[in-house]
C-alpha cells in the first residue's frame, strides 16, 4: 500500500505521475507510478479509452460521512478524458449541470469505471455528497470506506505550445 496525504480536509488522497496542488493550482512531479497499475494504464489505452498512456492518478479514500463538493477537473491542467475506477464500497456520484439546472445520479459500484468525456467531462461538474448513507432504486444503502482511483492525462505547458 502506500501512505495518504491529508492535503484535503474532506478526503485522504495519493497522487502519481504528478502532483495537482490544489490550493495553488501547481502541479510538481509526484509520486512514481506504482507498478502494481501499470497494467492499469496499459488497458485503457488497449481498450481506446485513453489515446495516450495516462501520467496522472490520484488515488481516494473516502470514509462516511466524507464527500467531496461539486467541480470540474480543472480543464487547462486536465485532458479531455478522466476515468474513475472504484476500488471497494458503492456509492452515488452526482452530475450536475448548474447551466440548465439538471442533473443525474449514477451509482459507482465497487470495480466500476466512469468515464467523463465530452459534456460529461465539461459541462457538468461532479460531486459525492456527505452522508452515511445513499438511497438508490428505492433503497438505502449504508456506506463504506471508499477507494478510488481516478487516471488523467496532464497537459503540461510544452504540450500546450506544441499544440499551437
Amino acid at each position: 500500500g502506500w501512505t495518504w496525504d491529508q492535503e484535503v480536509s474532506t478526503r485522504q488522497t495519493a497522487q502519481f505521475g504528478y502532483h495537482y496542488e490544489y490550493l495553488t493550482q501547481n502541479i510538481r512531479e509526484g509520486r512514481p507510478w506504482p507498478e502494481e497499475l501499470e497494467w492499469l494504464r496499459t488497458k485503457l489505452v488497449e481498450d481506446n479509452i485513453f489515446q495516450k498512456t495516462p501520467d496522472e492518478m490520484i488515488a481516494t479514500k473516502l470514509t462516511p460521512p466524507q464527500g467531496f463538493g461539486a467541480h470540474v477537473d480543472h480543464t487547462q491542467h486536465f485532458g479531455p478524458t478522466v476515468v474513475n475506477l472504484g476500488m471497494s464500497s458503492d456509492i452515488n456520484v452526482i452530475l450536475i449541470d448548474w447551466e440548465n439546472g439538471r442533473y443525474h445520479i449514477l451509482r459507482s459500484e465497487r470495480r466500476s469505471l466512469i468515464i467523463l468525456e465530452g459534456d460529461a467531462r465539461y459541462k457538468y461538474a461532479h460531486a459525492i455528497m456527505g452522508g452515511f448513507d445513499d438511497e438508490w432504486k428505492h433503497h438505502i444503502y449504508a456506506r463504506g470506506i471508499r477507494i478510488s482511483l481516478t487516471l488523467r492525462n496532464m497537459i503540461l505547458q510544452r504540450d500546450a505550445e506544441d499544440s499551437q
